[in-house]
């Protein structure tokens, strides 16, 4: 049963129905034993295949939309294990897919066949002060562990929404987030990256080391091998309270909720109220539920009619800003909440501990189709209502086994679009918002997938404003293409040649491929 107490969590995550990427040529079988003889005793005796006992729960993900086809489970103890390991999968061209928490759902992820699963956890899930404005993170650790340690030290970067996603493999493939007004996307804090490649072995990239594999790490990182760690930017808090962008110990939760009747009168007010000032440090959902919603907050789930919701999230708590404005628009329901900010996820039903995190969903497909867009288009958002309700699927079943959402994130993107498009792979900074329309259904059932796939799309057709699909990688269904993952003409050639000098075999290719 899909549990719908916390399906907002389902919009976040972080880190997809035919296969995409044609997986190098393996032997069926394969007698692992040179392999083993050279890893530590502890990595050694962390193998588990399929035939064992833990094959389940070491294999477990947060979704069986996409699920790699693996011939074995390793756990290394340092990087020693990862360089011997990444380099005999290039030898041997066994594809390997990395796990910290097995949140990544695209179904890029079908591609990896007969592949090894290597987990970051726990030797590289850990958080290391090397001075007051630089931290070194693991490649395995948590978003969570990260906000509550920011709290402790009282230093700030960019994290994510959920907390159990791993914070890693969010920066590789961007990572947009609450703070994004502040500190842009979570790649845009990731100063020196130390990976594992298949052609070059250990190597450290920076802005001075391997600057043209630093790039491509910045938005396209799961293509070139296993990142270990990564020296990341810290800034002090900002305790300025005069300062459009003062820090605080406290976060702000604001819900309104308007009758869908009024869709064009919201979203033309709120499109004239984002570009303020006030926006700063907001992130902004725009939602759209159904009557009796159960996937609304627990407080709007009665209201009779389908509502366009505000869901607003803003550092500190700013009632000269927030509260005059949007209660003067007359909402059926407002919801306030001041939590430390570290607890937000917890606030929101996305904590390490909330259902939607807990490994519960094998029986569960989850599949979004997202588009990165400049502008709110009112006409565009009752159409995709409207299209969702004449299609027949339900927002949720009795059965609860079906599930939608549609939503429209807006993000600050002062400080995205402050740096240049051409400075990391990431193609769409100037597209701040974006549109999800996010369906759930039970597993094993064909007819029902491809008609989730065909509304999915048909869905996402009519949010995009835009003549380009683009997608944030994160969030992507997973064969939507290069072109809209990464760009076209020079950018994508720059990455192609970047792939074909550090990864030649294509062993790391499960998450959003770039072909060669």
């Amino acid at each position: 049963m899909i549990t719908s107490t916390h399906f907002k969590c389902f919009l976040f995550l972080l880190l997809q129905a035919t296969s995409i990427h044609s997986s190098p040529v393996i032997q069926a079988e394969h007698d692992f034993k040179v392999l083993l003889k050279d890893l530590s005793p502890s990595a050694r005796s962390s193998v588990v295949y399929p035939t064992d006992a833990k094959w389940a729960n070491a294999t477990e993900r947060w979704t069986s939309i996409a699920l790699p086809d693996l011939s074995m489970v390793i756990t290394p103890t340092g990087v020693k294990d990862v360089e011997r390991i990444v380099k005999y999968a290039h030898k041997h061209s066994f594809p390997i897919h990395t796990k910290t928490s097995g949140h990544g759902f695209v179904v890029s992820l079908r591609s990896i066949k007969k592949g090894i699963q290597l987990n970051l956890r726990p030797a590289f899930d850990f958080i290391k002060r090397i001075d007051k404005n630089t931290v070194e993170i693991g490649g395995g650790t948590k978003n969570e562990d990260i906000t509550y340690w920011l709290y402790k030290n009282k230093v700030r970067t960019m994290t994510g929404s959920c907390g159990c996603v791993g914070w890693m493999g969010l920066a590789l493939g961007g990572g947009i987030g609450k703070y994004s007004g502040q500190f842009g996307l979570v790649t845009d804090v990731l100063r020196e990256v130390n990976i594992v490649t298949p052609s070059a072995g250990k190597q450290v990239a920076s802005a001075k080391r391997n600057p043209d594999l630093y790039w491509a790490l910045k938005g396209a990182g799961h293509n070139f091998g296993v990142v270990t760690s990564a020296l990341v930017d810290l800034e002090p808090l900002n305790s300025d309270k005069s300062s459009p962008v003062a820090d605080s110990n406290d976060y702000s939760l604001y819900e309104y909720f308007f009758p869908v009747s009024r869709i064009e009168e919201i979203v033309s007010w709120f499109e004239a109220w984002r570009l303020k000032d006030e926006h700063k440090q907001a992130i902004v959902y725009l939602n759209v539920y159904n009557a009796n919603d159960k996937n609304a907050p627990v407080g709007a789930q009665n209201i009779t009619q389908p509502t366009i919701n505000l869901s607003m999230q803003y550092w500190g708590f700013r009632e000269d800003v927030l509260e005059p404005p949007f209660d003067a628009l007359k909402p059926l329901y407002v919801m306030r909440k001041k939590v430390p900010w570290p607890e937000v996820s917890k606030a929101l039903g996305m904590d390490t501990a909330s259902v939607p995190c807990l490994p519960n969903g094998m029986h569960i497909h989850r599949s979004h189709y997202p588009t990165q867009i400049s502008r709110l288009d009112a006409a565009s958002i009752r159409k995709s209502y409207e299209w969702m309700a004449k299609k027949g699927w339900p927002w949720q079943n009795e059965t609860n086994d079906r599930k939608a959402a549609l939503a429209w994130k807006v993000f600050s993107k002062g400080k995205i679009s402050s740096i240049g498009v051409d400075d990391t792979a990431i193609p769409w900074r100037d597209r701040s918002i974006t549109t999800l329309a996010s369906l759930a259904y039970a597993a094993g059932d064909p007819v029902l997938a491809q008609k989730a796939k065909l509304l999915g799309e048909e869905i996402r057709a009519i949010m995009n404003v835009e003549k380009d699909l683009t997608v944030y990688i994160n969030y992507a269904y997973g064969d939507e293409g290069e072109v809209a993952s990464y760009g076209s003409g020079a950018r994508l050639s720059r990455l192609k040649g970047l792939k074909k000098k550090y990864d030649p075999k294509q062993i790391f290719s499960g998450f959003m491929p770039i072909k060669i």
